[in-house]
């Protein structure tokens, strides 16, 4: 009986051993679809890092190129601005030489009244003259 015994629980500790085998087989291959998909998954997360990269980058030469074009806008804006002084400044120029005008035509009808004037006086001392 005691070999009989002896004989079942070796025959139990071979079941359980293989047992803990199967199982440990099973956890090897668990592991290693784990791994396996742990793996995948950084490769998948390094690939959007390399994308995110990629975009970070594009974001900076358009922002770039958006910052130029607002300084392109300021400085046509500032242009445009200075145009519209420039425009007051020519207005107010014409409207002076304007009045210039009117008053250098004032003084130029005046003197022609007065040469005029002059003339009439001479033309009555040349008459005077002749006649005496």
């Amino acid at each position: 009986a005691a070999i009989k015994n002896q004989l079942t629980r070796e025959d139990d500790l071979k079941r359980k051993q293989a047992l803990l085998e199967e199982q440990a087989a099973g956890h090897d291959k668990e592991y290693r679809d784990k791994a396996s998909a742990l793996d995948a998954k950084d490769e998948v997360l390094a690939d959007l890092r390399d994308k995110q990269r990629g975009l970070n980058e594009t974001n900076a030469v358009l922002e770039d190129r958006s910052n130029n074009i607002k300084a392109q806008i300021d400085k046509r804006r500032k242009e445009a601005a200075n145009i519209d002084l420039q425009s007051e400044v020519l207005s107010t120029n014409i409207e002076n030489i304007d009045k210039k005008a009117d008053k250098l035509g004032s003084i130029v009808d005046e003197m022609q009244a007065k040469v005029i004037e002059k003339s009439k006086g001479s033309t009555r001392l040349c008459r005077r003259t002749t006649k005496q």
